[in-house]
């Protein structure tokens, strides 16, 4: 017989096989925070550099065994504790104008980078980001100076696809670029003259098929 109805109310599961992936957080007015996993991935950053320049220095000989646990056992902790705070602090949204990210964890900072100025949005994989799913949207931006780029970092793959394709069609330039080509072939004489030409020809058509 039939299966028998889901309750509602009751998450819908996803496919057999098929890993499912934590969604940011969303907050009030639109608002989101970034991938619950980013202090993680920051941390362990923190730990790949610190782990490649102890191992340079244990070459030389100039840490021993106690020196190398203690930086270990409190500047990993100390680096995940700090990328929490600053997950928490930062926020961002992207409105049908402009990009808009808050971040900070003492002091607010505010930025807004208008959709018109952005000239690339680039989906980036890195591999310690990829195994767990997830990937940085970096947007570049004409005349930034030194803000140039606008990271968020981290999204999952989903959730950094999904707001490229909505940075790139809210551009004003790519609302616009329809309107314009409707326009340009209005004014464009080869294109009237194509048209008139498949208006003249169909009747001919109906003529032969009939």
């Amino acid at each position: 017989g039939d299966p028998p109805a889901r309750p509602p109310g009751r998450p819908r599961r996803g496919a057999p096989g098929r890993r499912v992936r934590a969604r940011p957080t969303p907050l009030a007015d639109g608002w989101v925070r970034l991938h619950p996993l980013t202090p993680l991935l920051r941390g362990g950053r923190f730990a790949l550099v610190l782990f490649a320049l102890l191992g340079q220095q244990g070459a030389r000989g100039g840490f021993d065994g106690r020196t190398v646990a203690l930086l270990f056992g409190v500047g990993i902790p100390a680096a995940v504790l700090l990328g929490y705070l600053a997950w928490r602090a930062m926020r961002y949204r992207v409105t049908g104008t402009e990009l808009q990210v808050e971040s900070g964890v003492l002091t607010t900072r505010s930025r807004r980078v208008p959709l018109a100025r952005v000239q690339a949005v680039d989906v980036v994989r890195p591999l310690y980001a990829r195994v767990l799913g997830l990937a940085e949207l970096r947007l570049e931006v004409v005349g930034g100076g030194g803000d140039a780029e606008a990271p968020l970092a981290f999204l999952g793959e989903d959730d950094a696809l999904r707001t490229s394709d909505f940075s790139r069609s809210n551009r004003p330039d790519r609302k616009s670029d329809q309107p314009d080509r409707a326009r340009s072939r209005r004014h464009d004489p080869v294109a009237q003259m194509d048209q008139r030409r498949r208006a003249a020809l169909q009747p001919d058509r109906g003529d032969r098929l009939g």
